[in-house]
């Protein structure tokens, strides 16, 4: 009788130990990631920086996981640090628009300002090219009248209403291209 409870239980740990063992690299990437940015949020910045050095720690070439780290030291003060998690980030993913930002913002406090502007026309172009795949897009419903692909909703003059919206006009052109 005790023999087989022993028996039970050290199967019971055996399947509780493949279970936790078998669970796959990206689902507690993910989970890490979003707890360190609910503490980040919630201004718990200590647990943000385990959560987020935890993904770090399964996938040290995720950028997302930098940029974050970054913030959080950012809002502790630590300088120094956030520089380097924000470069790291820039590193493992050169098109995170906002890394560039504030990697070109530490430049600023450093006073390299060659290297400040180099980092603002990266995120601007990098934003720019963003927006237009994004109406590329979105502009392929837009196609000419008598295509058999345009529904038949669409309007005869596809861009008019750009006119219409409160963008400046200076913006036309970006949407438009």
């Amino acid at each position: 009788m005790i023999l087989r409870r022993i028996r039970i239980l050290g199967l019971f740990a055996v399947v509780a130990f493949v279970l936790v063992a078998c669970d796959d690299p990206k689902d507690r990437l993910d989970s890490h990631m979003k707890k360190g940015i609910e503490f980040f949020e919630a201004e718990n910045y200590d647990s943000a920086r385990i959560e987020l050095k935890n993904a770090l720690q399964i996938d040290a070439t995720f950028g997302e996981s930098y940029f974050y780290l970054g913030r959080v030291y950012d809002a502790q003060k630590r300088w120094p640090e956030a520089f380097r998690a924000f470069q790291q980030a820039v590193n493992q993913s050169p098109d995170h628009i906002a890394a560039n930002v504030q990697l070109g913002r530490y430049s600023i406090l450093a006073g390299d300002l060659p290297a400040a502007l180099a980092r603002a026309e990266h995120a601007v172009e990098l934003s720019q090219e963003k927006m237009r795949r994004a109406w590329r897009y979105v502009g392929r419903f837009f196609s000419p009248r008598n295509s058999p692909t345009r529904p038949r909703w669409m309007p005869k003059r596809p861009w008019s209403w750009i006119r219409q919206t409160k963008l400046p006009q200076q913006c036309w052109p970006v949407f438009c291209a």
